[in-house]
C-alpha cells in the first residue's frame, strides 16, 4: 500500500530482491513477472542450483574454410574412423582426428540452399539430398583410393590400413522417388518427402550392398504414404520419434505415423495431432524427450501443445515469456532456421532483425523449466553431435560467419576449464563472449510511492570477470553506479608454470554492496549487469583472463519509500 504523509515517522527502509535467476520472462511488465524471473540475458546458462553462468565459448574445428557448407554429419562408427562427412561446394570431404582431405568432387549441385539439404546414415552408410535430384550414397567397399588432399594426392589408402571407400553414387533404383527432402532414418529405413504430401518409406537396410544398382525402394511405390486430407499443406519436417512413431510436420498441421514394423507401409496408422498448428523451418524441428518442438508462425511449440490446443481452440506458445524476442525474428528468412537439444537445452537459432541467416539462439532450458534468454555471436546452419574416437562428446555446426566448423567447450569439465573456454575462437582469434543479464524490477512490495535506492548487493560464486553494474529506473536508460569503475567480481587466480597438488586462488564468495543515494527517485528498479567490450579491458589494462567467467547468484536492493502529499 502507498505510504501517505506521516509527521510522526521517518521513512522507512523497504528491501527487495532477485534470489536467484531461475529464466527470463521478457515480454511481461518487469515489476509483475515471477520473483526467480530476469527481464533480460543474453550468452548465460541457468542452473538448477541457481547460479547464474557465462556461456561457454565456440572454437573452429578444423582450420579449413569453404564456400558453402550445405550438410555435416558425424559419423560414429570405425567404418569413417569417428569422422565428421561435410557437404561443401559441391563436394564430400572426410575429416577425423588423423587426416581431413576430399573424398569426392562436384557430385551434387553446389549452388543449392543449405536449409534444404538434409543427411543421414543406416549402417556405416550415408545418405544425403540437395532436395533437387535423386539421393546420393556414400558406402564403404574397399575399391578405391580416394581421400585426396586440395591438390589431387591421395592421403588416406591402404598403406594406413585404413578402409578405402567406392565413389558417391546416385541412387538409382528406378523405383526411388526424386527431389526428396526431409531426408531422415527410421528403423532401419529411409524416409523421405517429394510433392505437396507425400511421404516415402525404403525397404528395411540391415545392410546396404550396392544402392546404385539394388532396390531400396520397392516397386510401385508401394511403400509411399499421402498424410493430410488433400490440401495444399506441404509437408516441412520429418522427425522419428519414440516407440516405432515419427512425426510429419505440414506447414499448417502436425501428423504422427505409426511404423510399426510387424506392418506394411500401406497399413500404417496415421493420426492428426493437429490442424490449427503448423512448422515453419524443417531443421528447427527436434525431438526433446517425449515431446518434439519446433518453430511455428506465432513462436515455438511442441507437439504437445500443438495437440492440447486442437482440443480445447486456444493454447499459448511455448515462447510466450519471450514473444519480444519471437517477434523480432526475421519471418522472410525464419525457413533457414536450425535447432539442436544439447544437455537439457533446446537450441533454436533464427535470422533476428534484418539478418538473412540464422544469427541468434533461442535457448529453453528443459531442466529449470524456463527460457534462458538468447545466444549470440554464432551463425549456424544445422547441427550435430560429434564424438571422436577415446573422446568426449561435443556440439557441432556448420558456422557461416567464416564457413568453418566450430564445437562449443562445454565438454570441459568446469574444474579444468582455462580463460580460452569462455572465449569464442571462430576464425583463430580469441574474443570476449558478450554477456547482460537485466533483473525483474523491484517495488519494494509498492507499486506507486516513490523510492529513494539506498543500495544493493551483489553476489558472486566462484566467478572471474570484471564487469559493468548499472541501475534502471522505472524503465529508463541505465545509469551508472560506483561511477562507472568496473567491478571485480572473483578472488583472482594464481597462474604457475609447472602443477601444484593444489589449487591457489580459487575465487569463492564476493559480495559488493553498492551505494545508490545519488540516483534517481522512481518507483520501480531494475540492476543491470554487462561485460566489458574489449575497448574498456584493453583501456582498464586488462586482458581476456580477467573476462573469463561470470556466476552470479543473487541481488538485493534497500530503498526509502518517501511519503505522498494528499490528494488535493
Amino acid at each position: 500500500m502507498p505510504v501517505y504523509f506521516n509527521d510522526g515517522t521517518d521513512d522507512p527502509l523497504a528491501f527487495d530482491s532477485q534470489p536467484l535467476i531461475g529464466g527470463v520472462n521478457s515480454y511481461g511488465r518487469a515489476s509483475t513477472i515471477p520473483q526467480q524471473s530476469a527481464s533480460y540475458l543474453k550468452n548465460v546458462e541457468l542452473s538448477t542450483s541457481g547460479i547464474t553462468k557465462s556461456r561457454r565459448g565456440a572454437h573452429y574445428l578444423y582450420n579449413q574454410v569453404y564456400g558453402t557448407i550445405h550438410a555435416i554429419i558425424a559419423l560414429r562408427t570405425p567404418i569413417w574412423d569417428y569422422g565428421v562427412m561435410i557437404f561443401a561446394d559441391g563436394h564430400v570431404y572426410l575429416h577425423t582426428e588423423a587426416v581431413q582431405g576430399i573424398l569426392f568432387n562436384d557430385v551434387y549441385d553446389s549452388s543449392v540452399q543449405a536449409h534444404k539439404c538434409s543427411v543421414t546414415e543406416i549402417n556405416g552408410a550415408v545418405f544425403f539430398t540437395d532436395s533437387n535430384g535423386s539421393i546420393i550414397a556414400v558406402r564403404q567397399n574397399g575399391s578405391e583410393d580416394i581421400l585426396v588432399d586440395a591438390d589431387g594426392n591421395t592421403i588416406w589408402d591402404d598403406v594406413d590400413s585404413i578402409a578405402t571407400y567406392d565413389v558417391a553414387v546416385e541412387v538409382t533404383d528406378p523405383d526411388a522417388p526424386t527431389d526428396v527432402r526431409c531426408l531422415t532414418a527410421h528403423r532401419f529405413r529411409l524416409v523421405c518427402a517429394n510433392g505437396i504430401d507425400e511421404v516415402h518409406f525404403s525397404d528395411i537396410l540391415p545392410d546396404v550392398s550396392d544402392p546404385a544398382l539394388g532396390d531400396v525402394f520397392p516397386a510401385g511405390g508401394a511403400n509411399s504414404l499421402r498424410v493430410g486430407d488433400g490440401r495444399s499443406d506441404k509437408v516441412v519436417a520429418l522427425v522419428p520419434f519414440k516407440d516405432f512413431r515419427i512425426a510429419v510436420l505440414k506447414e499448417n498441421s502436425v501428423h504422427i505415423i505409426n511404423a510399426d514394423p510387424s506392418l506394411t507401409v500401406s497399413n500404417y496408422e496415421i493420426q492428426m495431432v493437429s490442424d490449427r498448428v503448423g512448422c515453419l523451418a524443417e531443421k528447427s524441428a527436434v525431438r526433446v524427450g517425449d515431446d518434439i518442438l519446433f518453430l511455428s508462425r506465432d513462436g515455438i511449440r511442441s507437439i504437445g501443445t500443438a495437440y492440447q490446443q486442437d482440443q480445447i481452440g486456444t493454447s499459448d506458445p511455448l515462447s510466450l515469456p519471450i514473444q519480444d524476442i519471437i517477434e523480432k525474428i526475421n519471418w522472410s528468412y525464419a525457413q533457414k532456421s536450425c535447432a539442436t537439444f544439447w544437455r537439457g537445452r533446446y537450441m533454436l537459432t533464427v535470422p533476428y532483425l534484418n539478418s538473412t541467416v540464422p544469427n541468434v539462439t533461442i535457448v529453453y532450458d528443459t531442466n529449470t523449466k524456463a527460457w534462458a534468454g538468447i545466444w549470440t555471436e554464432w551463425k549456424p546452419s544445422m547441427f550435430d553431435v560429434y564424438e571422436p574416437l577415446n573422446g568426449r562428446r561435443r556440439l557441432i555446426w556448420p558456422d557461416t560467419n567464416y564457413n568453418n566448423i566450430v564445437y562449443l567447450r562445454d565438454h570441459i569439465d568446469e574444474d579444468a576449464t582455462v580463460e580460452t573456454d569462455f572465449t569464442d575462437n571462430l576464425d583463430g582469434t580469441f574474443q570476449p563472449v558478450p554477456f547482460e543479464i537485466v533483473t525483474r524490477a523491484m517495488t519494494f512490495n509498492d507499486p506507486i510511492s516513490p523510492k529513494q535506492c539506498d543500495f544493493a548487493e551483489l553476489e558472486f560464486f566462484k566467478s572471474k570477470a570484471r564487469v559493468n553494474v548499472e541501475l534502471i529506473v522505472d524503465g529508463l536508460d541505465p545509469q551508472s553506479i560506483e561511477s562507472g569503475q568496473l567491478l571485480v567480481t572473483g578472488t583472482g587466480d594464481l597462474t604457475l608454470d609447472f602443477i601444484l597438488p593444489s589449487v591457489l586462488g580459487t575465487p569463492g564468495v564476493i559480495r559488493h554492496n553498492l551505494s545508490l543515494l545519488g540516483n534517481d527517485v522512481g518507483r520501480e528498479f531494475q540492476v543491470r549487469v554487462t561485460s566489458c567490450p574489449e575497448t574498456q579491458l584493453t583501456e582498464a589494462g586488462l586482458t581476456n583472463n580477467e573476462q573469463r567467467y561470470i556466476a552470479m547468484r543473487y541481488v538485493t536492493m534497500g530503498a526509502y519509500l518517501e511519503t505522498m502529499d494528499s490528494q488535493k
